[in-house]
C-alpha cells in the first residue's frame, strides 16, 4: 500500500520519501523505480527517493504511515525523535 501511496502522492510534489526497512530493497528501488515485490509492473516515479534512514523524514510536513498494525508502536517509536512537532500524520493501518 506504501509504495501506491508515494507513486500518487510523486504526482502532486517534488519529492517523496518511501521508508522501508531492507536497504537492499530501498537500493533495488532507487536503481531499477520498480517495487518488484509488490508492483512489478509499475514503474515508479523518478522523485519517488527510497531510503531505510528515518532521518530522511525529519524535514517532511506530512507522513503517510503505511505499516501494518502490528509495527505502528514501534514506528510511532522510532519516528519520534525524529520528525517535527509540526508534522501531520496520516495512518492506513487497520487492525
Amino acid at each position: 500500500m506504501g509504495t501506491a501511496l508515494v507513486q500518487t502522492i510523486a504526482q502532486n510534489v517534488d519529492e517523496v520519501i518511501l521508508q522501508l526497512r531492507r536497504e537492499s530493497f530501498a537500493d533495488a528501488i532507487n536503481e531499477t523505480r520498480f517495487n518488484t515485490e509488490y508492483y512489478p509492473n509499475t514503474k515508479l516515479a523518478d522523485n519517488i527517493v527510497a531510503t531505510t534512514d528515518f532521518s530522511h523524514l525529519k524535514e517532511c510536513g506530512i507522513i503517510f504511515l503505511s505499516v501494518p498494525s502490528s509495527a505502528f508502536r514501534t514506528t510511532q517509536s522510532n519516528l519520534k525523535d525524529v520528525i517535527s512537532k509540526d508534522c501531520i500524520m496520516v495512518t492506513t493501518a487497520r487492525a
